[in-house]
């Protein structure tokens, strides 16, 4: 084609491309799998802490597959109204997420759920059988691009989860793309959680932080293994210098304008301070999952340099996957006192005060994001949302949002 596409013609051609087929309790032996050995251990390991379990469907196509996992929690957790269970369901097909939010499914959806289980999760209507508001309300459907959109990542929600499905989704994708977003999906999951994928990607797990689970017996259920050296110390900054920091580290000899500006560029890279250093060990721990060396390393950055914003926002995704939603609101909170037009910031808080209902709060976070964005170029790349460009993360925050934003 001569010309790109646009935003609207590549959701129709999305709707006309992406597969359709799927139905409540698919693939009988994966839910067999969860209910006897995942979420026994999930529930044994929450109840007495902070019960809290986060979940991913990815490709969830017309949503019988994160509704089913909803209903296996239901089954198994009496109190469930005690727990703070959230499932992220997300496809880029917008008419199949528009069709997964009302719910509403024919006899076809259901030709292999278990016994019991359509006459107690949903409700006949003129047109079908709809889930009930009690599972509905569980499950919480977004637009994402596997491909384009950044993950894990503490605005989209997909950072820190205990258990992510991602079946039938990878077989789409060429073999180096496919280990990639493996590795990345395992990046998204907190120490001990679990990866459910196809039978077929398991030769995709070759150098991945990732194994086959031995209670498997098809072998497609995937857990975390925390990185070996986890508990050794960090190093002192003076012997610490990864790759990934040698450019900034090198410009400190040259012109340190000669780095270009732009949104979300921490100022010590603009300035090539070494507080750089310390924050990039801190996010390549954060990489590695050793999430308690990455916030020390952080927090030096911050008493480093308490003028830039960026070190309070690292440090919110950090205590995100800690499990500390309160500590990174707070965190949240301070880099938008240092920088009020800080988009980043806004985005995340408003992806996290709408994930806690507070959705008066969430879209305003969402507008100012938005705003803080209007003076930049929209093919302009924002350096610490993973590269994606301004552009794509205004089309994300509109999404995400779900048309509350200008």
């Amino acid at each position: 084609l001569a010309t790109p596409f646009d935003r609207q013609r590549l959701d129709v051609l999305i709707q006309h491309v992406t597969v359709g087929e799927t139905y409540f309790f698919r693939d009988r032996e994966v839910f067999s799998e969860l209910e006897q050995h995942i979420l026994p251990e999930l529930i044994y390991g929450r109840r007495g802490a902070s019960r809290r379990i986060r979940v991913w469907s990815a490709g969830c196509c017309t949503g019988e597959e994160p509704y089913s996992i909803a209903i296996a929690f239901a089954r198994m957790i009496p109190d469930l109204s005690t727990w703070d269970l959230s499932i992220l369901a997300t496809d880029l097909n917008p008419r199949f997420l528009q069709k997964a939010r009302r719910g509403v499914y024919q006899q076809w959806s259901f030709r292999d759920v278990p016994p019991g289980v359509r006459e107690s999760w949903f409700r006949p209507t003129a047109h079908g059988a709809e889930v009930s508001p009690r599972i509905k309300a569980l499950v919480r459907f977004a637009p994402l691009n596997l491909v384009e959109d950044p993950f894990p990542w503490i605005a989209n929600g997909t950072d820190g989860l205990d258990l992510i499905f991602c079946r039938n989704v990878l077989m789409y994708f060429e073999r180096a793309r496919a280990g990639a977003m493996m590795n990345r999906l395992g990046d998204c999951l907190a120490d001990g959680g679990w990866l459910s994928v196809s039978p077929v990607d398991l030769p995709l797990l070759t150098g991945s932080r990732l194994r086959e689970a031995p209670f498997s017996s098809a072998g497609i259920l995937c857990r975390a293994e925390p990185p070996s050296d986890t508990v050794r110390p960090a190093p002192p900054v003076a012997h610490a210098m990864p790759e990934a920091v040698a450019p900034f580290v090198a410009a400190r000899a040259g012109d340190s304008n000669g780095i270009p500006d732009a949104p979300g560029m921490p100022r010590a890279v603009r300035r090539a301070d070494p507080t750089i250093v310390m924050g990039s060990i801190a996010r390549l721990r954060a990489d590695r999952g050793d999430l308690a060396d990455a916030e020390q390393w952080c927090r030096r950055a911050m008493a480093a340099d308490r003028a830039d914003p960026y070190w309070c926002y690292l440090l919110a995704t950090i205590l995100q996957e800690r499990r500390r939603p309160d500590e990174a609101v707070d965190a949240l909170q301070h880099a938008l006192d240092l920088d009020p037009d800080y988009a980043l910031a806004h985005f995340a808080l408003g992806a996290l005060t709408q994930r806690r209902g507070h959705r008066d709060d969430a879209e305003r976070h969402f507008r100012n994001a938005l705003s803080a964005l209007n003076g930049y170029h929209s093919e302009q790349v924002m350096p610490e949302a993973d590269g994606i460009t301004v552009g794509r993360l205004k089309d994300i925050i509109r999404t995400t949002a779900g048309g509350s934003a200008p």
